[in-house]
């Protein structure tokens, strides 16, 4: 995503963002997170999700079909179908190349 949008833009895992990037977050920070509900860490991402919130951080996150745990946090959705775990990285690309492009 830098190198064709010129955009700065850094990549962390679910369990490291608290114990680094997190006081960076304010409200002009955008995060895009696949919370997806084969995930393994499901349950730390959704923290995750929460302290950015309290930062006012925007959200932007692939998230299962039919999860609705999460909508009062998130600010823009983008639903993927269930599968199997070892599928879901697959679909979780596809919708991550559209984010990139839009």
């Amino acid at each position: 995503m830098k190198e064709f949008s010129y955009i700065h833009v850094e990549r962390y895992f679910a369990a490291e963002i608290k114990h680094d990037s997190i006081a960076l977050i304010d409200d002009n920070m955008s995060l895009r997170v696949i919370t997806t509900e084969e995930d393994f860490i499901y349950n730390k991402i959704v923290s995750n999700i929460e302290e950015i919130k309290v930062r006012k951080g925007k959200v932007i996150t692939i998230i299962t079909e039919g999860d609705d745990k999460l909508k009062e946090y998130l600010d823009e959705i983008i639903y993927v179908p269930k599968t199997l775990d070892i599928l879901s990285p697959i679909i979780n690309t596809i919708q991550l190349s559209y984010l990139c492009s839009s």
